[in-house]
């Protein structure tokens, strides 16, 4: 409970000490400005859900491959088959996200990039004639991985795709 009065953040009521409630639209005191912004349409908080249910799912399909590599370059087989073992129970737990991406042409490509690139920057750090630059190559692997995640979450692209996995989950839930 909030020890102190408050206006709520999406309709501006002025609300009493000890509620976490707005009494006049329902807000919770604790609710983020995305929050408040997705509740003005109507399916805006549950097409906010899947974007953050997306976001946890997709961290384990672009960026996995690039930790197996890694490990098995490191001859580290038990990290191996951990991880091996985690991106098997994501693609298993998630297989209609799985299917549902390989049949969405911009998910299947961008995906299969993004990983691919990033798996083969990394080799390309282990090759004998870059290691003078292997900083830079660091940084642009780095570079690429926030680029790459900024063009999955907030291009009107990746915005696309993310109505069309709604209205997939929608359907099939």
């Amino acid at each position: 409970m909030i020890e102190y009065d408050w206006n709520c953040k999406k309709c501006s009521h002025s609300n009493p000490s000890g509620t976490d409630v707005c009494a006049n639209c329902d807000c919770s005191a604790y609710a983020s400005v995305e929050e408040v912004e997705a509740s003005h349409t109507p399916d805006g908080l549950n097409l906010l859900k899947t974007k953050k249910w997306l976001e946890a799912k997709i961290v384990g399909l672009c960026y996995l491959p690039a930790f197996a590599y890694m490990a098995i370059d490191k001859g580290y087989i038990i990290n191996f088959s951990l991880i091996l073992l985690v991106l098997m129970g994501v693609l298993i737990k998630d297989f209609n996200l799985v299917q549902f991406i390989y049949s969405d042409r911009w998910a299947k490509r961008t995906l299969i990039s993004f990983s691919s690139i990033l798996v083969a920057s990394i080799a390309i750090r282990r090759i004998e004639e870059f290691q003078s630059v292997k900083g830079i190559i660091s940084l642009l692997v780095f570079t690429y991985a926030a680029a790459m995640t900024y063009y999955i979450f907030r291009s009107q692209a990746g915005k696309d795709f993310l109505g069309r996995l709604h209205q997939h989950r929608r359907a099939t839930n």
